[in-house]
């Protein structure tokens, strides 16, 4: 009777987790603004932008689509989004170009100080009802082993399904229903007051912000390129501004714009280097030392839409 009870109960836990987690799924694929509607959007193949912008928070904050467009006439789209670098934005951009037309020029953002590839997954609960796309799935996969936890085991999502997902659920699902999204073709207008002290990033950086040139960056940017010379993408590598002196980026002796340049030799692939730009140069760009605000973004998308113009 016990075995009997206990067999019952273990069937009505996974009856249970299954249908929540079928439920949630749904809804997350039912959102048609903020980073779920972006998300939505791509697997759907909703997107199809001849532009398509690809990059960390500094991208989703500082490239406004509607300007390029304005400028150039050619659609445009950005599937930018926070604390993500080329492991997440790669696998990403595969899973694009499998449901959506392939742009005809890719803006990737990539860091003035290089990098390597993060072994976390900012906000990975974001990619759990998306996992039936193999590019993505194994892409992500290959950043964090215990994803195919997640994919084949579904009590361990309730770890993922935390507090902070389940507010961002309600707040997209409430602007869905109202339709009011804060993303414009997936950019996100921050008009946030500066919060950068110059103290504090003295004590956090006392010998400046440092460059590095990983192999593994290596091999992610090698990837890019190829992946873009397949589809015949033109590949335009993106540096952004950041409100730092170069008196406080220690180079450890690598040159990571030289790196970026270096690609210009290959196949369609360009450089648009905005580090030491005039929007730089003004605080009131930006609301901390690496993200722009509003005004700094309207101000860099004119120069890109520009430089774009050019190039076509």
């Amino acid at each position: 009777m016990l075995i009997k009870k206990g067999t019952f109960f273990i069937i009505g836990f996974f009856l249970v987790v299954f249908l929540l987690q079928t439920a949630i799924l749904f809804a997350i694929r039912s959102i048609t603004v903020g980073d779920f509607g972006v998300l939505n959007r791509i697997n759907k193949g909703q997107i199809n932008a001849e532009v398509l912008i690809s990059g960390s928070s500094r991208a989703l904050k500082a490239v406004n689509p509607q300007v390029i467009t304005e400028r150039t006439g050619l659609s445009c789209y950005s599937i930018s989004s926070d604390g993500s670098d080329l492991g997440v934005q790669i696998p990403k951009l595969k899973w694009y170009l499998n449901r959506n037309q392939k742009p005809k020029y890719l803006i990737q953002d990539l860091s003035q100080f290089g990098g390597g590839i993060s072994g976390i997954i900012y906000e990975p609960y974001k990619y759990l009802a998306y996992f039936k796309d193999d590019s993505l799935y194994s892409g992500l996969l290959k950043i964090d082993r215990k994803i195919w936890q997640h994919k084949y085991i579904y009590p361990t999502n309730l770890i993922y399904f935390n507090f902070d997902f389940y507010i961002k659920l309600m707040q997209e699902l409430y602007h869905s229903v109202k339709k009011t999204d804060f993303l414009i073709n997936g950019f996100y207008p921050d008009n946030s007051a500066w919060s950068g002290n110059m103290e504090l990033f003295k004590e956090e950086y006392p010998n400046g912000l440092s460059s590095a040139l990983t192999d593994e960056y290596r091999e992610y940017m090698l990837e890019l390129i190829r992946i873009c010379m397949a589809h015949n993408i033109t590949l335009i590598i993106t540096v952004l501004p950041n409100f730092i002196s170069p008196n406080d980026v220690n180079s450890n002796g690598v040159n990571v714009i030289d790196y970026y340049q270096s690609f210009e030799d290959e196949n369609k692939v360009f450089l648009f280097d905005y580090s030491d730009g005039p929007v730089s140069k003004d605080q009131s760009n930006f609301y901390n030392f690496t993200h722009l605000n509003m005004t700094g973004a309207m101000k860099l998308s004119e120069y890109l839409a520009n430089d774009l113009l050019e190039l076509l």
